[in-house]
């Protein structure tokens, strides 16, 4: 319900039948780069794109995806490759007077909210947009029948498929919902500090999930969001506004000639009529502007929008083949334009490669504690992000069940009556300076414990008295 449900359900076979869950999602990892690959390869051919242009796309695209591939493991990549399957059909033309096509972009609609709860609004919006454009207009009568019958031919086929997953989430927590990442996001993001219902001790919910975060939708029974609060309303508007300028910044990150692409695009686009824009170059425009907005209300990271350097260098595709109809380019000046186009895109996948063999350094650290034979379930001092961070990454790599502690307000006889009360093992004290460690272990948590371990960097691990 919190998490979307596509890999889980790929991954749950081989789980099954005793595979290491991580190791087959590297390889998932793989072949989801591997197609998406030979789909964005068959979707150029959608354009009038320049050719020489598409043979430098078609050399660049591996080096974009393998940092896809290396960059984090998760439904991001899976998202992307459906993402291309479903713009697949809308490029091909004429798809609306195609009922096969329609249907087939309700299910892919339905495939990427699987992969992806965000695609849920955005398919809802993008499509209906789309749908209200391209159809053609002869009378205001019959558009607004051809318009309203393809669109609802395509929300029936995406409902239907949606809708058992839907309804047993929604049965799940005694309320309607296609999922409960935003509504914790946005609660975090409004207040970190809000506390209605939460206690100093969650424990896991079912015998396999080894921490809260495995469904972290009864972390607390109520949220806030934007409309709790005139307050609120307010905080909203300026994240949103503080996540424009980051969004502004990850398109400089993708390429510094990102914005300009965009404008120059659309700009050569708004000077022809409408019915005379190719619709694959339309939805293009559409797509690039819209996809980011829903993130722009929450949160935005460079995994959530892997789609836009793809769709930006279709956009120069069809600028560079413009400007040589237009002005008649030589090959030389062409090939060195695109020469620093391509460079300019290629600054952040190789960054992100030259660092992917890097472990992260909770990694190392879950492994020192391993090492010195500390198993079982533990405490933490989850206040701030980084320590919660280093907590489920160690119960997860560590196969240790996490309970807290999720209210920074204990002392030493919290620890003892809690681990009493779940039969918790340890308390893991991350520190952040030496000054901060001699502190701790001057402090009454010793009274708790039976064994400290101090000689790991980092963290303080005390083995609890039973």
């Amino acid at each position: 319900g919190c998490w979307s449900p596509l890999i889980a359900w790929i991954l749950a076979p081989s789980i099954k039948v005793g595979f290491d869950p991580l190791l087959t999602l590297k390889y998932l990892n793989g072949f989801w780069g591997l197609a998406t690959l030979l789909s964005f390869y068959f979707l150029s051919a959608r354009f009038e794109m320049d050719v020489f242009f598409k043979k430098c796309f078609i050399i660049f695209l591996p080096l974009l995806l393998l940092s896809y591939v290396f960059y984090v493991l998760g439904p991001d990549l899976l998202q992307l490759f459906l993402m291309s399957l479903y713009l697949h059909v809308l490029f091909s033309k004429k798809f609306f007077d195609s009922n096969i096509k329609l249907i087939a972009i309700g299910l892919l609609g339905a495939l990427c909210y699987f992969a992806k709860a965000y695609s849920f609004y955005f398919f809802i919006i993008h499509i209906s947009i789309v749908l209200f454009f391209v159809v053609k207009k002869e009378n205001i009568h019959n558009y607004l029948k051809k318009y309203l019958l393809r669109l609802c031919m395509v929300w029936i086929a995406f409902f239907l498929f949606c809708s058992p997953y839907i309804f047993l989430i929604s049965n799940k927590y005694e309320k309607f919902t296609v999922s409960t990442a935003s509504a914790i996001t946005q609660n975090n993001r409004l207040e970190p500090s809000f506390t209605d219902g939460r206690k100093l001790v969650v424990a896991p919910k079912g015998n396999m999930a080894l921490s809260i975060s495995d469904d972290p939708s009864f972390f607390q029974g109520k949220y806030i969001n934007m409309f709790s609060s005139p307050h609120y309303f307010l905080k909203q508007i300026k994240i949103t506004i503080a996540n424009f300028f980051e969004y502004f910044k990850l398109l400089n990150e993708i390429s510094f000639l990102a914005i300009s692409i965009i404008l120059i695009f659309v700009f050569i686009k708004i000077l022809k009529p409408l019915k005379e824009i190719p619709s694959a170059d339309f939805i293009l425009s559409l797509t690039v502007l819209f996809y980011p907005m829903g993130y722009l209300l929450i949160a935005i990271e460079w995994r959530y929008i892997w789609l836009l350097p793809i769709l930006l260098l279709l956009m120069c595709g069809v600028i560079i083949k413009y400007l040589d109809l237009k002005f008649k380019i030589n090959l030389y000046t062409k090939a060195v334009a695109v020469f620093f186009l391509f460079i300019s895109f290629s600054l952040k996948p190789i960054l992100i490669l030259l660092h992917s063999n890097e472990l992260p350094n909770e990694y190392n650290l879950a492994k020192k504690i391993k090492d010195r034979g500390v198993q079982g379930s533990f405490f933490s001092n989850m206040s701030g992000w980084e320590n919660k961070s280093k907590s489920y990454k160690i119960a997860y790599w560590n196969n240790m069940k996490l309970f807290g502690f999720y209210n920074p307000a204990y002392n030493y006889i919290d620890i003892t009556n809690e681990s009493k009360k779940f039969g918790v093992k340890y308390f893991f004290y991350f520190y952040n300076s030496p000054e901060e460690k001699e502190k701790v272990l001057r402090s009454d948590f010793s009274k708790a414990a039976v064994e400290i371990i101090s000689d790991i960097d980092e963290v303080i691990v005390y083995k609890l008295k039973q």
